[in-house]
């Protein structure tokens, strides 16, 4: 269309509007075109609107709710319709029922913005799934790590155990264990760095045991004066281990893990740990005998430990 044909056509629809006494709104709300569309046909700049089709098809609705004789006014500018194909690109009625097309302007509604929207929050909440494994995966590490470590504080080797400490020892007899309590005496204790030491423990010159009790998992390591292990390893819930201490052993260090657990005893006599709820703990044991009695049994025919295997 031309430009001065497009603004008689505005100007003539803008005046039969005013002797009307409609406005643009009334326009709008009756037509269902947007008010910008019929501001841009009033002023005769078409170029505003979606397309050619759009340009006839505005101007025919705006005459129909004038009153005017649309069929000769459309003939009068050469507005036929029938050979034209709409622009449908862009166009739309939104859900107030109004044509928004053209206008070169992109309009969202809140729906699409919704969706445009959801990839960002999908990607921010499997984010936030991600970080709650990762933080699980650490915390359980955490905690597995500072078991171990603990575990490692008691240094437990069974491979230096001696093969004579694991052989059976005549049992001492029953009728005697009382006599064997009166002959232990476990003197002074001096507690000191995580550690009791028991300095002058009498014992008499025979085997006596040593019985450790466990009222949970325990982790325990036995030496005597030279070194050698007499017994090392972890005692589960309820379990109780005899060491046999030799009558010429001179002094053990039993090196505990999990202290509170542990119960221990000389010869039927309970030893006091005297840890106050330390955990990895530490017991020395240094044993007076009689010198005479000792040279007596090693000049024995027939040693006690004849019958180890």
């Amino acid at each position: 269309m031309s430009e001065a044909r497009n603004q008689e056509i505005g100007q003539v629809l803008q005046d039969v509007r005013l002797e009307k006494g409609l406005s643009l709104d009334d326009i709008q709300q009756a037509t269902k075109i947007q008010k910008r569309y019929l501001q841009a046909i009033e002023t005769g700049q078409f170029e505003q609107l979606p397309g050619a089709f759009y340009e006839r098809a505005f101007v025919r609705q705006y005459a129909t709710v004038l009153d005017l004789d649309v069929k000769a006014f459309m003939q009068k500018y050469a507005l036929e319709i029938s050979e034209i194909k709409p622009e449908l690109e862009g166009a739309r009625v939104d859900a107030d029922h109004v044509t928004r097309a053209g206008m070169h302007q992109t309009y969202e509604t809140p729906a699409d913005r919704t969706r445009q929207a959801m990839p960002k929050i999908l990607l921010v909440f499997v984010a936030l799934v991600i970080i709650g494994i990762i933080w699980a995966i650490v915390t359980s590490v955490i905690g597995a790590s500072k078991a171990e470590r603990a575990t490692n504080n008691v240094s437990v080797s069974t491979s230096q155990v001696a093969s004579s400490s694991q052989s059976s020892v005549k049992p001492v007899e029953s009728s005697s264990v009382a006599n064997l309590q009166n002959m232990i005496k476990l003197g002074q204790a001096v507690v000191a760095n995580n550690s009791v030491q028991f300095n002058a423990v009498e014992l008499p010159t025979r085997v006596v045991k040593l019985q450790i009790a466990a009222s949970n998992e325990v982790w325990l390591e036995v030496r005597d004066e030279k070194g050698v292990v007499l017994w090392g390893g972890t005692l589960q819930k309820d379990m109780t281990r005899e060491i046999d201490l030799s009558e010429t052993t001179r002094r053990i260090t039993l090196q505990i893990g999990n202290a509170n657990a542990v119960q221990v005893k000389l010869g039927d006599q309970p030893v006091n740990l005297q840890n106050n709820g330390t955990s990895v703990w530490r017991m020395g044991m240094t044993f007076k005998r009689s010198q005479a009695s000792v040279t007596q049994k090693s000049q024995a025919s027939t040693p006690i430990t004849s019958d180890r295997r």
